[in-house]
């Protein structure tokens, strides 16, 4: 009896600052982050079926491919895409599925596009669903009745990818957020008590990746620190890993800014070869962050909190948001003279969108000020380019300005943040004050991939005709060679992944050093843009 052959498929991502997909030709990734939900779902499927993986952000798809069962999963902008593969599927005769984040938010919406549909944590619906399948029958949608075990979690099947087409491997810890910041889907979809995985169990899934050629993990908790006691006993265990294994790994993940309060924590981010950390700023506007109920932000002061967390060796990047109701125009200004006190290079910019399932959504359903789909596509596409991905859209009316106001400002305070005179003093007065980085590993012992990637990146940023960038790089390759030589690959990284954003830029906004205000541009220079007590 032949198996069943079942086709997991990751929709490809719209264009976006995040993807990081234009720096293939200096670093040799196609995309920045691997996928996690169809390793592991591949990970839960008995020997008796047949699995093929495809992540569309790597490789393209071979809609002939015969299979029985072609699933996908997506999030909220890949559903254009999921929806073209699911009909392509279709067409073709075969049985379709689609779970993720967008068909668990939106299942009314995803219902006429596929046979299956599969509504919340896909641990305990998918073997259902295989159990079914394997019968001859199956439902047309199944659903999670509660929130997976993840002391049961399987070992993704990590080897079904391409991971050299990526910048970096992926490993969830953990699920949950014990916030409650009113814009954010994560307490929705995961809840607000933490569920941990197994130390071991992360442990083997480093040891996986890294057998893998592997050299750079990113742990995509929600919050890495919201179990704080089991945070630190984990990095306990990422330090002694990477003093047996010379530090051939080092990591970045996602915290709450309540991480600067505790010293012991930082230390062992530090020990453990972190680099860096995003964290949710959201905005120096203290209303704002009462607002959105970001209380972790409000307890001291931000850019003092910044500081000392760039000051055990770790960057810093920072979810951003303007458009808050409390935010007037002023809020561009405010935003750019406060990020350039802040040491931060690199921030995931964007307006305020009030996503499907989040209390901001139902508030501003019930105040009468969400979009209505016509009127989206109607203000993105006639008054702005839009880089839909990198939240270049809202879907609801601000309060306080107008949307071709909050767009305006949105895109004039991108172009400023990114050009290089801007970006490369904010680089600077980073690697100048950060502590001791587990960068400097890598630049004291290259490897010959990396020195081959160093001669790409010289030509680069030499044989341009952007004065400014040619100008930039120099400036602070110079500059580092003498005060800091040490730190000479946290400059590289930062300025390729910074090369990637420009670009986007660039094609859609325009050149960011011509970036002149279309608004009524307030002066914040005068004014701390932070004053929390």
């Amino acid at each position: 009896m032949s198996k069943k052959k079942i086709l997991l498929i990751n929709p490809a991502f719209p264009d976006s600052l995040w993807g990081f997909t234009r720096i293939q030709s200096l670093v040799g990734i196609k995309y920045g982050f691997l996928p996690l939900a169809l390793p592991t779902l591949a990970a839960l499927t008995p020997a008796q079926f047949d699995i093929q993986l495809i992540d569309e952000c790597v490789e393209p798809i071979d809609f002939d491919t015969p299979c029985d069962v072609v699933a996908l999963t997506a999030f909220n902008v890949q559903s254009h895409r999921a929806f073209e593969i699911l009909h392509a599927f279709q067409s073709r005769g075969r049985v379709t599925a689609l779970g993720g984040p967008f068909a668990t938010s939106a299942p009314e919406v995803c219902r006429p596009h596929t046979d299956i549909l599969f509504l919340g944590e896909g641990e305990s619906i998918w073997p259902a669903f295989l159990q079914d399948f394997v019968h001859g029958h199956f439902q047309n949608s199944y659903m999670a009745r509660e929130k997976a075990d993840l002391t049961h979690a399987p070992i993704p099947r990590f080897e079904l990818l391409h991971l050299p087409a990526y910048g970096s491997g992926c490993i969830q810890t953990s699920r949950g957020c014990p916030f409650a910041c009113e814009f954010c889907d994560i307490i929705m979809m995961d809840g607000r008590k933490m569920r941990l995985k197994p130390i071991e169990n992360v442990l083997t899934e480093v040891e996986v990746l890294r057998h893998n050629s592997v050299t750079s993990i990113f742990f995509t908790d929600a919050n890495f620190i919201g179990n704080r006691r089991r945070a630190k006993e984990l990095l306990v265990s990422l330090a002694a890993y990477g003093k047996k294994t010379n530090y051939a790994m080092n990591f970045s993940t996602e915290v709450s800014l309540d991480v600067a309060e505790d010293d012991e924590l930082l230390t062992l981010f530090q020990q453990a070869n972190f680099t860096l950390l995003y964290i949710g700023i959201e905005s120096p506007n203290v209303e704002s962050l009462k607002e959105t109920k970001k209380n972790q932000n409000l307890r001291f002061p931000i850019l003092e909190q910044i500081y000392k967390v760039q000051s055990y060796g770790l960057i810093v990047w920072a979810g951003m948001i303007v458009g808050f109701d409390h935010d007037t125009p002023n809020i561009f200004a405010v935003q750019e003279a406060f990020l350039k006190r802040s040491r931060i290079p690199i921030t995931s910019l964007g307006p305020l969108v009030a996503l499907p399932t989040t209390p901001l959504f139902a508030r501003m359903q019930q105040e009468g000020r969400l979009l209505a789909e016509a009127t989206l596509h109607a203000v993105t596409d006639k008054n702005l380019p839009v880089l839909h991905n990198n939240g270049g859209f809202t879907n609801f009316r601000p309060k306080h300005m107008t949307i071709h106001e909050l767009f305006t400002g949105y895109r004039w305070l991108l172009r400023k943040l990114y050009a290089y005179p801007e970006f490369s003093k904010r680089l600077k007065d980073l690697l100048e004050n950060m502590g001791p980085s587990g960068y400097e590993v890598k630049t004291c012992s290259p490897h010959f991939k990396d020195l081959q990637v160093l001669l790409k990146i010289l030509c680069h940023f030499t044989f341009t005709k952007n004065t400014y960038k040619r100008k930039a790089f120099w400036s602070l390759l110079f500059h580092f060679l003498r005060s800091r030589p040490k730190i000479l690959y946290a400059l590289f990284s930062q300025l390729v992944m910074h090369a990637h954003i420009y670009d986007m830029i660039v094609e859609h906004y325009g050149p960011p050093e011509e970036a002149v205000p279309e608004f009524a541009l307030h002066d914040a220079g005068d004014s701390p843009p932070v004053s929390l007590t």
